[in-house]
Formats: C-alpha cells, sequence, structure tokens
C-alpha cells in the first residue's frame, strides 16, 4: 500500500491577538525554493494561557551574507520592515555596519499576531494547515 508522511511537524496556530514573548534566537534563511532571503526570529509566548510556551517566528525580508544559518550574517534594507522595527525598539546605534542582535536577549516584547491563510502565490491555505506568525514586534515590556 502507498502512503505519505509529513516533512517536518505543523506549524502552531493560535488566536490572532496580542501576545507577550520572549526572545529564542534567529536565523537566516531561504524560502519558497531559494526565491526569498529572510531573517527568521524565533519566540516563545509567555502569555498565560492556553497559547502559553508556544515557539512563532518573526520574519523579514533581508539579503543574507554567505550561508543561511543560525545567526548568520545578513543585511536589512533601508526601507525594510526590521530596520524600521528595530529602530522603533531600540534606536539606532552610531556605527550602522554592525548592528547588535544582542539587543533582543533578555526582554519581553509585546507582538501582533496573525493567521497566515494564503501562500506566497495567495493561493488559500486549508484551514487544518494554516499557521500563525508574529505580525509585528509592538514594544519592550519592563521585565
Amino acid at each position: 500500500m502507498s502512503y505519505f508522511e509529513i516533512d517536518g511537524e505543523l506549524r502552531p496556530l493560535i488566536k490572532s491577538g496580542k501576545y507577550d514573548a520572549v526572545f529564542k534566537g534567529f536565523k537566516t534563511v531561504r524560502m519558497f525554493n531559494g526565491r526569498a532571503e529572510k531573517l527568521e526570529l524565533l519566540f516563545d509566548i509567555i502569555t498565560h494561557g492556553k497559547y502559553f510556551g508556544i515557539n512563532i517566528p518573526r520574519y523579514y525580508n533581508v539579503k543574507i551574507k554567505g550561508k543561511a544559518q543560525t545567526e548568520g550574517c545578513f543585511k536589512a534594507p533601508q526601507s525594510g520592515n526590521f530596520l524600521r522595527e528595530y529602530a522603533n525598539l531600540f534606536g539606532l546605534p552610531q556605527r550602522l555596519d554592525r548592528i547588535p542582535m544582542s539587543k533582543y536577549k533578555n526582554k519581553i516584547f509585546e507582538c501582533s499576531v496573525k493567521t497566515v491563510k494564503t501562500g506566497y502565490n495567495q493561493a488559500k491555505i486549508h484551514k487544518q494547515l494554516q499557521y500563525s506568525v508574529i505580525e509585528e514586534l509592538i514594544k519592550v515590556k519592563n521585565l
């Protein structure tokens, strides 16, 4: 008998809304058969309740320098969401050629989470395969 299995685990799906989350790390990734270079920030939801502890990503368009990897090097476009969000959260340092990712460590972020309902080609994703991502990091919260 022929069969198939899903490659990897299904991505988490949580109710859209605002949550508190902590930064767990980042990696550079090439998505959609290498056509899109992305920065993936990983967070854990810490808002008490049903979704506590769920790992959820935030994606940004970037230019990857070298290999796509955990803590990989990248360039952020001046008009891109990553640099704008970084500036809103932390401000920009004097030196713009080595902006530290360490600013994300040991902080709580208020974030807006959305459900992804269409694929990169705008085709609808079946309800059972929809998943959640962070849409925006709104602000850094005090510990």
